[in-house]
C-alpha cells in the first residue's frame, strides 16, 4: 500500500491509501475527492490486446483492477471490450480463473487454426 495525498482543493492534503497496483493519481482529477469518498475508485495500469495489423474494424481487449476506497466493495477484474464505454464484465478472483482457462483454450484453438493455414498454404505453393 502506498499513501499518496488529495483533498477538496490542491491547498488540502488529506491522506488515500492506494493499493500497490493503483495507477491513478488522485491528486490530479477533477472533481477533488477526500479519504472515505465512496467515490473514489482505485485503478491499475490496463493490459492491452488490440488489432493490429487488421484490415477490419479495429477491436481491443484490455484488463485492469477497480476497488473502491476503503474496502466498500470487493476489488474486481474489469475486462473491456471495445471502446470505453463499450460492453465490459467485472471479475472476482474465481471468474477471473475460468476467464484464464478459457482464454487459454482460445488461444489453442487459434494456435491449431495458425497452423491450419500454414499448411493450406504450403499446399498451394
Amino acid at each position: 500500500m502506498s499513501t499518496i495525498t488529495a483533498g477538496r482543493d490542491r491547498s488540502t492534503p488529506l491522506p488515500f491509501t492506494c493499493p500497490s497496483w493503483c495507477a491513478v493519481d488522485h491528486a490530479t482529477q477533477d472533481v477533488p475527492r477526500f479519504p472515505g469518498d465512496r467515490d473514489v475508485i482505485h485503478r491499475s495500469a490496463h493490459a492491452w490486446l488490440n488489432s493490429a495489423g487488421s484490415s477490419d474494424e479495429p477491436w481491443e481487449l484490455s484488463a485492469h483492477l477497480a476497488s473502491p476506497e476503503l474496502g466498500y466493495a470487493p476489488a474486481v477484474l474489469v475486462v473491456d471490450v471495445g471502446a470505453p464505454l463499450d460492453p465490459y464484465a467485472e471479475f472476482d478472483v474465481e471468474q477471473a480463473d475460468q476467464l484464464i482457462r478459457d482464454l487459454k483454450t482460445f488461444t489453442a484453438r487459434v494456435q491449431q487454426m495458425r497452423d491450419h493455414l500454414v499448411a493450406a498454404k504450403e499446399q498451394q505453393s
